[in-house]
């Protein structure tokens, strides 16, 4: 259930509680407007509800302060529902108030009251027991009450030990409406003996809502312009006979949708017995001239479910003036079926001109649904002729099934008079193509296994459909977990056809190496409505195999070049940064001039092939790593042969066991690849 936050201290109420619990403000000043879901506020001149601020009461010809809060001093004795006040200290007074025993007892009927904002009486009864041993008087004080409060009631006398009742009238005197709201007060009935006795009974006091209707008027009722588009006047808002404030959101129509209203500002709020305006500003088309037309507007101002209106008249003359071009639209009835747009002719006479005249085209509709498009939008039309504007109407399509009629006018004038040419745009809608569009997914299931990526097949079939579909898809999934890609992502679907788009699914690796199921549809959309059809990813436990490849692929690269560093055979300290060509030459008793690239060495080419088999993570399958591992073993093994032929020891050294054993790492890390 929701809450409503009190605007006065910030209580948080229920949602259908009518006064705060804590400081008793009215709640529903916004009742049933739309913005009921904020922290209340109060309407200007509102008075707080919360605790009264020392007001003072006539007793006994002299002004005492009623500066005390309606809890304290205050005893509840919960056998007997009597109510015993401590006295505070009064500056006023020179008794202080006798806090042991007032020496009588006063018990209320009730602690709360509802007091009708109308000013009828409400009746307290209280029983006052007369516990001294004294003959003794006793009155009923109101301190701290507001002022539009009036308590009245007569005086007691009593024996001792004697009781009677004493009755109270509570009213409502108030030249205004008193807005609805609670309060707290108290009862203070007082000895007439003993000036510091009395006892003070709390007492809730309830304002109920009046509830009236607003009354609406306008000012002026009858709005005549001459020659003008448009005019204003105000809407007067009479909230005069309700206690509460009223949030009137406005609006307004009229029988030919011809006049546009505009209002400032369009929600108006009206304080408790008060009064309001809204600016309204009408506008429509001039009339032709010489011509004068009245309008009837209706405006209504709504409060939730409440509903006021009024009317006023809308007149509009032009004055009298023929005017020198006549304006058609051919045709005037212009029909589109299963289409956006339209083209119209618009036919300019300027044939009864006796000079040229430079026109300027424009258009309107009372829906403001159409676009118009002229070419030229500016035309010069020369006396004795006859000239045709090309024009395109651009208009929203009307639901599948459906036929709209959206009338409009072409006007064309010169700075000084407006012609107008009515025509109507008439648009149909067969059963959209969607409607009858079923898609059907191969496979429904996709089982992945380890892997992230899988296909399928949706196949669109428009078979039953008597229209072409023109579709846009794409996938959708509750978890957000899927990546969807299609190929064709947009799809012309012929009428009585079939058509396949491929679809590329990518799911994430399954939580804690568990086989998961994930849900999707994949959905096929023309803009207006879509069609789905579902299905489901199974992925197995996660592969370790991507981890692996990179971890042997990179310790095999970083084998390769450390193996550049150390002896390539056992029977000496040759590294391979050792061996250039001319050195490779110089085994067989030659030399070879390679000029500028004399400096490379096998070090140079293991280590390019080192990073190439690291480079190999970054392909699909691997192969760059694999064959650059064996090309690096190829190397190592045919400089060994090298120097076997030549007739030196070929025993490999450290380097030539680790660059080969690099090459293994490099070479099981390419083949280590998702298949």
């Amino acid at each position: 259930m929701g809450t409503v936050v009190c605007g006065e201290c910030g209580e948080q109420n229920d949602s259908s509680a009518t006064f705060c619990t804590n400081c008793h403000a009215y709640l529903q000043w916004d009742a049933g407007s739309t913005a009921a879901a904020g922290p209340a506020t109060r309407p200007v001149g509102a008075p707080p509800v919360a605790e009264p601020k020392v007001p003072t009461v006539e007793q006994d010809g002299a002004e005492q302060s009623a500066e005390r809060s309606v809890e304290q001093g205050v005893e509840q004795d919960t056998e007997a529902t009597q109510v015993r006040l401590r006295p505070q200290p009064d500056p006023q007074q020179s008794a202080p108030t006798n806090t042991a025993d007032p020496g009588f007892r006063a018990t209320a009927t009730t602690q709360a009251v509802t007091v009708p904002a109308t000013g009828e009486p409400v009746s307290i009864t209280i029983e006052i027991t007369n516990t001294s041993n004294i003959v003794d008087g006793y009155r009923v004080a109101t301190p701290g009450a507001p002022q539009w409060l009036t308590v009245e009631s007569g005086q007691l006398q009593l024996l001792p030990g004697t009781s009677e009742s004493l009755s109270v009238h509570v009213r409502i005197t108030s030249a205004s409406l008193v807005r609805a709201q609670q309060v707290r007060a108290s009862l203070q009935v007082r000895s007439m003996v003993q000036d510091s006795a009395a006892v003070e009974l709390p007492l809730e006091i309830t304002v109920p809502v009046v509830q009236a209707p607003v009354l609406l008027r306008a000012e002026p009722q009858l709005v005549r312009v001459r020659d003008q588009n448009s005019a204003k006047c105000l809407i007067i808002a009479d909230n005069a006979r309700s206690n509460r404030p009223v949030t009137l959101a406005f609006s307004g129509t009229d029988p030919e949708l011809a006049v546009r209203l505009g209002f400032q500002p369009e929600v108006l709020f009206v304080g408790p017995g008060a009064s309001a305006a809204v600016e309204l500003v009408m506008s429509a088309a001039v009339p032709d001239p010489g011509q004068e037309v009245s309008r009837a507007v209706t405006v209504v101002a709504t409060e939730g479910d409440q509903r006021a209106e009024t009317q006023l008249t809308f007149q509009q003359s032009a004055s009298a003036a023929d005017p020198p071009v006549a304006v058609e639209v051919v045709p005037s009835l212009i029909r589109l079926n299963d289409l956006d747009s339209a083209e119209a002719r618009v036919v300019l006479d300027n044939r009864k001109g006796r000079s040229g005249v430079r026109l300027w085209l424009g258009a309107t509709d009372p829906e403001q649904a159409l676009s118009f498009t002229f070419s030229p939008p500016v035309v010069d039309v020369a006396p004795g002729r006859v000239l045709a504007v090309d024009l395109r109407l651009d208009a929203p399509r009307p639901a599948a099934g459906q036929e709209v009629t959206r009338p409009f006018s072409v006007t064309a004038g010169d700075g000084r008079t407006t012609v107008q040419a009515a025509a109507s745009l008439v648009q149909f809608s067969s059963r959209a193509a969607i409607d009858t569009l079923t898609i059907s997914l191969d496979p429904s299931v996709l089982n992945l296994g380890h892997r992230r990526r899988g296909w399928l097949t949706a196949v669109l079939d428009n078979r039953a459909g008597t229209q072409p579909a023109n579709v846009a898809l794409y996938g959708d999934d509750p978890r957000n977990a899927l990546h969807f890609s299609f190929s064709p992502a947009t799809l012309l679907v012929p009428a009585g056809q079939t058509a396949a788009t491929r679809v590329s699914i990518r799911a994430p690796g399954p939580q804690n190496g568990r086989e998961s199921t994930l849900p999707f549809d994949v959905i096929a959309s023309d803009g207006r409505s879509e069609v789905r059809s579902g299905g489901s990813v199974i992925q197995a436990a996660a592969d370790r195999r991507p981890l692996l490849r990179i971890l042997f692929t990179l310790l095999g690269g970083l084998a390769m070049i450390l193996g550049t560093y150390l002896p390539l055979r056992a029977a000496e300290s040759t590294r391979a940064w050792d061996l250039t060509a001319d050195r490779f030459a110089g085994i067989f008793g030659g030399s070879v001039d390679l000029g500028g690239a004399a400096w490379i060495t096998v070090g140079h080419v293991i280590i390019a092939l080192g990073i190439l088999v690291m480079i190999g993570l970054v392909t699909a399958k691997g192969g760059l790593s694999r064959r650059m591992a064996v090309l690096g073993v190829m190397v190592v093994v045919g400089t060994l042969v090298t120097f076997a032929v030549a007739g030196n020891s070929p025993v490999p050294g450290a380097g030539a066991f680790l660059i080969i054993l690099g090459c293994i790492a490099g070479f099981i890390g390419g083949r280590l690849v998702r298949q």
